[in-house]
């Protein structure tokens, strides 16, 4: 009997107890072991590492005991995909390692690994429920990227996430170019924690929105810019996600709806342009926030700016990951008297539906749609149908990235009611915003800008 415990207790401290696999310890010595073979043998090997994406919905959405049961159905579709003397581990949480012994050529581990992540993503039920779920997965091969267990894995990792952060590359094998990428990730997440602090580089731009029949400017977009002391200016897309990631995004949101209506409140001060509306974009963190309504509420309050003049912008993508949720802030933000929009439309997931359920007040049109009414292309078909689903459900329509007087005519021709590019005007510093205004005996016309060729 105590042997067999002692044989029980040797295999629980080597092995996952939810799904039987190795844990990372043995995953790591067999590795070290499989090294040490290779300097003699030179066949070569291959580390995978994999990551089940939207695990979380799972956990959140059905409980833990589905997700343990989807971990353990994962588990065993990751061992029926390789050989007996290969390793599958369960690394921790939905991460998972697959020792490839005797294989260092690409192409056999890429079918490997794509045979892998078929199996995965085939339907399964769960809980009651049909569940698929998908996988991004990083390769490291040695000799060529490595020669120890913690070079390979973290090689490995770091193409995991490589393919995890890029629409459509679900397996993806290691770089340098991803080593050189994750040091400038590290060193931009600690510059932008400098940045949220000192408050002097994180600024706002504004790009005007015009009526597209007048050509009168109604309202402005709010744009967050990093200018970095040293890189110089950083695009929003390489800084919002690292702010999402650390938490940063919420204090430094909180300041942009704060200092969008600050600035919004002193150009409506005199109301001889018209009332002017201001735009503010909220992250995925941002409406997740269960602060976010005390937020809003005390930016109009301290800045006195009537909420009918502030939009906050939520990108389609966004709304339709937790559709129930998403409704209810929204429509606690409407009770604010605020209005909302839908942003990059079309480019998500939301049906017709649940379009109707959404407390929205504005439609925008996503720019790839624009481009197609260009001379080139004269496709109207989408923006039409955009279109004519605002007027429908009785939603403004705003059409995003217009460039030239060919798309500004067929959204014209299209009823499309208001617009921004920059045909119009490019984002703009608050000052030069009030240069616009100063002046002013009525609304402000924005003539098109003449393209350079």
């Amino acid at each position: 009997d105590r042997k067999a415990a002692d044989t029980e207790l040797a295999h629980l401290a080597l092995h996952d107890s939810l799904t039987g696999l190795a844990n990372r310890v043995l995953f790591r010595d067999r590795l070290s072991h499989a090294l040490a073979a290779d300097q003699r043998s030179h066949r070569g090997l291959a580390v995978l590492i994999l990551d089940l994406d939207d695990f979380k919905t799972v956990n959140d959405g059905l409980g833990h005991h589905a997700g343990d049961e989807l971990l353990r159905l994962v588990g065993g579709r990751i061992q029926g995909c390789i050989r007996p003397g290969d390793t599958a581990a369960r690394l921790g949480g939905d991460e998972f390692g697959i020792l490839l012994e005797s294989n260092s050529r690409p192409a056999s581990t890429r079918a490997v690994a794509e045979r892998i992540y078929e199996a995965i993503r085939a339907p399964a039920e769960i809980g009651g429920r049909k569940v698929s779920v998908a996988a991004s997965i990083g390769i490291a091969l040695a000799p060529r990227h490595g020669d120890t267990p913690s070079t390979l894995m973290r090689y490995a990792d770091l193409a995991m996430y490589a393919a995890k952060s890029q629409s459509g590359a679900r397996i993806m094998t290691f770089t340098a170019d991803m080593e050189r990428a994750l040091d400038e990730r590290i060193r931009l997440r600690t510059d932008l924690a400098a940045a949220a602090a000192a408050g002097d580089q994180l600024v706002l731009e504004y790009q005007p929105i015009v009526d597209l029949r007048s050509r009168s400017m109604v309202g402005l977009e709010a744009l967050l810019r990093w200018d970095h002391p040293e890189l110089g200016r950083i695009p929003p897309d390489r800084f919002i996600p690292l702010a999402e990631e650390t938490g940063l995004i919420l204090p430094i949101g909180a300041e942009v709806l704060r200092s969008a209506c600050v600035q919004a409140a002193a150009w409506n001060q005199d109301g001889e342009a018209g009332a002017l509306t201001v735009s503010v974009n909220l992250s995925a963190r941002q409406l997740e926030d269960p602060s976010l309504i005390q937020t809003i509420s005390d930016a109009l309050e301290v800045t006195a700016l009537p909420p009918e003049l502030l939009t906050l912008e939520v990108t389609e993508s966004i709304l339709m990951k937790n559709i129930g949720d998403a409704i209810t802030v929204l429509k606690r933000a409407k009770d604010l008297g605020i209005r909302v929009a839908i942003d990059d439309f079309g480019t998500g997931y939301s049906s017709l539906s649940q379009l109707g359920r959404l407390p929205v007040d504005i439609v925008k049109i996503d720019k790839a749609f624009v481009d197609r009414l260009s001379a080139a292309s004269d496709d109207t078909d989408l923006a039409g149908v955009i279109v004519q689903l605002g007027a429908v459900l009785r939603l403004e329509t705003v059409a995003e990235g217009i460039e030239d007087e060919y798309q500004l005519a067929n959204l014209r021709g299209l009823h499309c009611d208001l617009g921004q590019g920059y045909l119009f005007a490019r984002p703009m510093p608050p000052e030069d915003v009030s240069a616009l205004l100063d002046g002013a005996n009525g609304p402000v016309v924005l003539e098109p800008v003449v393209q350079e060729t």
